[in-house]
């Protein structure tokens, strides 16, 4: 059986062209499968990753970088000028929930802000850096900017 001669032919490669024995075909074996998503926070850990992705494109000859969400809004924006309904209605929503959000950390603010001032004159220096986790002078100076910026803003 040693003595006959290997036919080369379909199905039956050259000895040389053959795997050794004791030697896999797939050395480096199946390639691992994508990662599959364990919960919700690995979808919102992606989303925000790619969102806040830089991208780099040209607009009118001129490189601009930006992150992926900035675009996206752009090109929304661009797309609500030109007529398209659905992108108006999107638009109009993203507004709306920003200027929400705004108002919501604008309110919180002025909460904090209220308090510090009605507990200026009432606590002592140590009771209110306890409280408020500032100097007491710094939280006077905080409160009078941002109480004369707000009437500022309420005259125009």
């Amino acid at each position: 059986m040693g003595n006959k001669t290997y036919k080369v032919g379909y199905g039956k490669p050259p000895k040389s062209g053959q795997f050794q024995k004791g030697r896999s075909g797939n050395p480096k074996g199946r390639p691992p499968r994508g990662k599959t998503l364990r919960s919700i926070d690995d979808l919102h850990q992606i989303v925000l990753t790619e969102v806040n992705e830089d991208v780099t494109f040209k607009i009118d000859g001129i490189k601009v970088t930006m992150s992926a969400i900035q675009a996206a809004i752009k090109r929304l924006k661009a797309m609500a000028l030109r007529g398209d309904r659905l992108a108006i209605k999107d638009l109009l929503k993203l507004a709306q929930t920003a200027d929400a959000r705004n108002k919501e950390q604008f309110e919180e603010m002025m909460t904090i802000v209220m308090k510090m001032s009605k507990n200026l004159e009432t606590l002592s220096d140590e009771e209110f850096k306890e409280q408020f986790s500032l100097e007491k002078d710094a939280a006077y100076l905080l409160t009078s900017n941002i109480l004369s910026e707000l009437k500022r803003k309420a005259s125009e």
